[in-house]
């Protein structure tokens, strides 16, 4: 069943880091030995996950889109707050 839910997570990859890589990392994580959860793995994985998403530029792009309009909305709504007429 981790097996499963690490296979998963390295299907989630960009194309091509799992192309490049994913056989790789299922045969380290089936190196393991039997008795270990490969909860370490797991999270490594999901790391990487992170990691090649954000390296992704349309991505990337996207992700610095959203930060930026949340920077804006947290200010609109601090000058909204500070400086709305008070009854």
């Amino acid at each position: 069943m981790i097996r499963a839910a690490y296979r998963g997570l390295l299907w989630l990859h960009p194309a091509e880091f799992e192309e490049r890589f994913a056989e790789e990392m299922l045969w380290i994580f089936d190196l393991k030995r039997p008795r270990e959860l490969g909860a370490a793995l797991l999270l490594d994985c999901f790391v990487s996950l992170f990691r090649q998403w954000i390296a992704y530029p349309p991505v990337r792009i996207f992700a610095i889109g959203l930060l930026v309009n949340y920077a804006l909305a947290l200010c609109s709504a601090v000058y909204v707050w500070m400086y709305s007429p008070k009854p």
